[in-house]
């Protein structure tokens, strides 16, 4: 007989083997392609909040001419009267 326990038990085995290798073998390559999305993330992020603090450096000194205040970024003490409840 071809077909005998000894050939399928070997069969399945080497088929179970490489169907997790090659699950392994995705994962990796999804985690590795997750990782590089997140880097390129990052340094958009970076990027953006370099120029938001350039906007807000550039813009501070007009909106401190125009509404005749000078803030300390304390927006606590902004609000000192309300804290203690006058």
């Amino acid at each position: 007989m071809m077909l005998n326990t000894n050939f399928i038990a070997g069969t399945l085995f080497v088929s179970i083997i490489g169907m997790c290798a090659t699950g392994v073998t995705w994962i990796s390559s999804t985690l590795i392609g997750v990782d590089k999305n997140v880097a390129v993330m990052a340094v958009k992020i970076d990027d953006n909040s370099q120029k938001i603090d350039e906007l807000h450096s550039m813009l501070k000194p007009m909106w401190e001419e125009f509404t005749g205040r000078t803030y300390d970024d304390n927006l606590a003490g902004f609000n000192a009267a309300a804290v203690k409840g006058q």
